[in-house]
């Protein structure tokens, strides 16, 4: 019974230790690829959690918008499988505070408008070509800040991002790559 237990637990331990991994590519299918560099240089555990609002952008909507939590655990990308092809913008990066650090009732949350258009193409991982950026660091005196913004990518860095995700994500061969360039 003990090796059972045991067993499973390992397999469960392995499981999460996969890569991403995509389903198979089709006609009513897309995914979005969001470059990230998340890193917390301070000593403590992260103050805010992040998410992105996702909206069409089309005049009829192709499907409802999506609000999608940005990891804070080192990872190179977020993977958005949840929207069908269309039009659609990232509209806002909302941070808000971590329950562990919030006072009284309510959190405090900031929103920035970034509006950043991209389409969804069936069939095809869509690369989005600016990388979210965030680091939580810890100032002299005790106090943490924390940056957040999108940097560009293009060129070279871009392709080196296409080959990242090709070599980390499971079915990634079976979808045809778009690079978003606007």
């Amino acid at each position: 019974m003990i090796q059972c237990i045991i067993v499973v637990l390992v397999v469960q331990f392995l499981m999460g230790c996969a890569s991403h991994g995509l389903p198979e590519a089709t006609r009513k299918t897309s995914v979005l690829v969001i470059p990230l560099e998340i890193a917390n240089e301070s000593s403590g555990s992260w103050i805010n959690h992040f998410q992105l609002e996702l909206v069409p952008v089309a005049r009829e909507p192709v499907a409802n918008g999506l609000n999608v939590p940005v990891p804070t655990e080192s990872t190179d990308f977020i993977l958005v499988t949840e929207l069908a092809p269309g039009a659609y913008a990232i509209a806002n990066l909302v941070s808000f505070l971590a329950p562990e650090w919030q006072i009284g009732r309510g959190g405090d949350r900031r929103v920035w408008n970034v509006n950043l258009p991209f389409d969804l193409y069936p069939g095809e991982a869509t690369l989005f070509n600016h990388r979210l950026k965030i680091r939580q660091r810890s100032s002299g005196d005790g106090r943490i800040s924390t940056q957040y913004y999108f940097d560009r990518l293009e060129g070279t860095e871009m392709n080196e991002f296409a080959n990242q995700f090709e070599s980390q994500v499971q079915n990634a061969d079976s979808w045809q790559v778009n690079y978003q360039t606007e």
